[in-house]
């Protein structure tokens, strides 16, 4: 072998040396706080309030920015694009509860620009800010210069426990090329494939995110993974997502047929599982038929609740795969029915139609199933995985606390009273 030949043999057995796959540990964030209302509201009322908090039905792990490597802790989200953390000069932020600011100067590698940009959520909480590169790592792996939306204001971001959020998009529009984050360790050789998957366990530290493949043990059958190519609406912007078309939606011995205009997401962000209005009613109104549901109204909102304990029948969606194979995801009730501080809640709702986006599979659906990205075939693949809802952490209700110590106190001055009436007496 000739310099040069040993020269590449040496520079790729390198690459291959620091190629690699990347399992960051993600956690779950249990609600264990009171609302923000009276501690004598009604105990379903408090069960939906914990439940549809975001800020605290989130997955998240650490990230490194920077020239000096400070660690800020992110929630993970496949349905978004941006990474953002707030800036120091945010009062909206330190007031929405924000412990860890970043402070973007030349010395730690990051440049400012006048680019503003914001992201708005499905609830009305959102971040606005201007866009700023930077030096940003994972796992402490090689940095890669990073977009990052430094917040300047932040809306209805309340008791926020992350200090700020990664989107994982197909594309990154502030970034050279519009190459997403994990696609550029890729092309930057440190990973081995262009890809990223989720498993979320039920347990609150089980859960992970595999950045350049897929974490085999976390899947009740490595050799069944089947993938979906996306909806492509051709364009290399924040606009594509990870949108894939569904063939049916089927239960009990119903199947309703979709278009290929009938199409979702698979969104770590978002804590339930989200289906098509009419659809959702005519599922409600089975349910009705097998089962009594309690109604739990929540501002514009109707979520219904179980006896917990109670066995449903699967959800099942109907996705064709890359090879044209109609693939079948059943969703057991075991994992679409939440236990909140003793309440059982379905933790399916309906979701009002805009445009083709018609459902978004949150949480609920990615604990049955493990969930991948992947940016060179521009697919996304599901496969079973091994979460065990036996396995699920109850939240508690620290006003059922409350009551008792008042319950305690008022037997205590019925106790006194009588003492003390009994002692007049004599």
């Amino acid at each position: 072998m000739n310099k040069i030949g040993s020269l590449i043999f040496v520079l790729v057995a390198l690459n291959l040396a620091t190629s690699q796959v990347i399992k960051i540990p993600i956690e779950k964030r249990i609600p264990e706080t009171e609302t923000n209302g009276s501690f004598l509201d009604d105990d379903q009322q408090v069960a939906v309030a914990q439940l549809i908090n975001h800020d605290q039905y989130m997955y998240s792990g650490n990230i490194e920015v920077g020239n000096s490597k400070q660690t800020y802790t992110v929630d993970f989200d496949s349905g978004s694009n941006l990474l953002w953390l707030t800036s120091k000069n945010c009062p909206s932020c330190v007031k929405d509860g924000y412990k860890h600011s970043y402070d973007c100067t030349p010395e730690d590698g990051c440049t400012l620009t006048t680019t503003p940009a914001q992201v708005t959520y499905g609830d009305g909480s959102g971040v606005k800010g201007h866009i700023a590169k930077v030096p940003v790592s994972i796992a402490g792996i090689a940095p890669v210069t990073e977009a990052l939306l430094l917040v300047e204001q932040s809306i209805r971001n309340g008791n926020l426990q992350a200090d700020g959020l990664m989107g994982l998009g197909v594309y990154d529009e502030n970034n050279t090329g519009n190459v997403a984050f994990v696609n550029q360790l890729f092309k930057q050789g440190l990973i081995t494939k262009s890809q990223f998957s989720f498993y979320l366990g039920f347990g609150k530290t089980e859960s992970e995110l595999t950045i350049g493949g897929v974490d085999e043990s976390k899947l009740a059958n490595p050799s069944e993974i089947y993938y979906h190519p996306l909806v492509l609406n051709g364009r290399t912007d924040d606009s594509q997502r990870w949108r894939v078309a569904f063939k049916s939606i089927s239960f009990g011995n119903k199947q309703i047929p979709m278009t290929s205009q009938n199409t979702g997401i698979v969104d770590s962000g978002t804590s339930l599982a989200y289906i098509r209005n009419d659809i959702y009613k005519e599922w409600i109104n089975y349910l009705k038929t097998i089962t009594k549901l309690n109604p739990i109204f929540q501002g514009l909102s109707v979520f219904y609740s179980v006896k917990c304990g109670t066995t449903l029948p699967d959800l099942t969606f109907t996705l064709t795969d890359v090879n044209g194979v109609d693939r079948n995801y059943s969703l057991p009730s075991s994992f679409y029915i939440l236990n909140q501080s003793g309440t059982c809640i379905l933790g399916i709702q309906g979701n009002s139609v805009t445009g083709d986006l018609q459902f978004l599979l949150g949480d609920v659906f990615m604990r049955r199933f493990v969930s991948v990205f992947d940016y060179t075939s521009l697919s996304m693949g599901l496969s079973v995985s091994v979460a065990n809802p036996a396995s699920a952490v109850v939240t508690k209700n620290h006003r059922n606390g409350h009551l008792a110590l008042l319950a305690i106190g008022l037997v205590a001055l019925a106790g006194l009273i009588f003492l003390t009436l009994r002692a007049l007496r004599k």
